[in-house]
C-alpha cells in the first residue's frame, strides 16, 4: 500500500504594513450595506463628498440607472486616494466596505483555498510585508468572501428593482432617492 502525502498548500505571503497604497490604487465598489453603514455613521457628510457615481456601459451587469445614465457606486477618491484615508489609515475601518476587508484575496472557485488576486499581486509584492499569513486568519477571509456573495446577490436584486421602476422616470432617480430606496428595503 502506498501513502500519498497531502499536498502542501503554499503559504499566502501577505501582512499589512499600513502603508495605505491599496487605498490609493483601488476603486472601491459599494454594496447597500457598505453605503448605509457609512451614511449612518456620518449623516453630516453629503453623499457627493464621499460617494461617486462612476459611469459604465448600459450592458454592465451591476449598472445602476441614476439621472438616466448607467453607473456604479464607488467610494470617492481625493488626491489619488480614498476619501477616508487619513495618515495611511482607514478613517472608517470599523465599518469599511467588505471588499476592503478581503483585499488582496480572492476565492478560488470550487476550492476552499485563498489566493492573492492576480490584479493585486504586483502591489502586494511591492508594498506589503511578505510575511506568511497565519492559517487562523484564513477563516475570517473566507467568512467575508461568503458574506460578500450574499450581500451582492441581494444588492443586485434591488438594483434591478430600482432600474425597472425608475430607469425612464423624469424625476425621482437621483443618488439621494436611491439611498432612500435602499433604506426602505433594509
Amino acid at each position: 500500500m502506498r501513502f500519498w502525502s497531502r499536498a502542501v498548500e503554499t503559504p499566502l505571503l501577505f501582512a499589512c504594513n499600513q502603508c495605505g497604497d491599496c487605498c490609493r490604487e483601488m476603486r472601491i465598489p459599494l454594496s447597500h450595506e457598505d453605503l448605509l453603514a457609512i451614511r449612518q455613521r456620518h449623516p453630516e457628510l453629503p453623499l457627493q463628498e464621499w460617494l461617486q457615481f462612476y459611469p459604465v456601459e448600459s450592458t454592465h451587469p451591476d449598472a445602476l440607472w441614476l439621472e438616466q445614465k448607467p453607473g456604479i457606486l464607488l467610494l470617492r477618491q481625493r488626491q489619488g486616494a480614498c476619501t477616508f484615508l487619513q495618515d495611511n489609515r482607514c478613517g472608517v475601518y470599523a465599518y469599511r466596505p467588505r471588499v476592503c476587508r478581503i483585499w488582496p484575496f480572492e476565492h478560488v472557485p470550487g476550492e476552499r483555498a485563498l489566493r492573492i488576486a492576480p490584479q493585486h499581486s504586483m502591489l502586494v509584492k511591492l508594498a506589503c510585508d511578505q510575511t506568511p499569513m497565519p492559517r487562523s486568519e484564513h477563516h475570517e477571509i473566507h467568512r467575508e468572501i461568503d458574506a460578500i456573495a450574499k450581500v451582492y446577490r441581494l444588492y443586485d436584486l434591488w438594483i434591478q428593482q430600482w432600474n425597472q421602476s425608475r430607469r425612464h422616470a423624469e424625476s425621482g432617480n437621483t443618488l439621494v432617492d436611491f439611498v432612500h430606496f435602499l433604506q426602505a428595503k433594509v
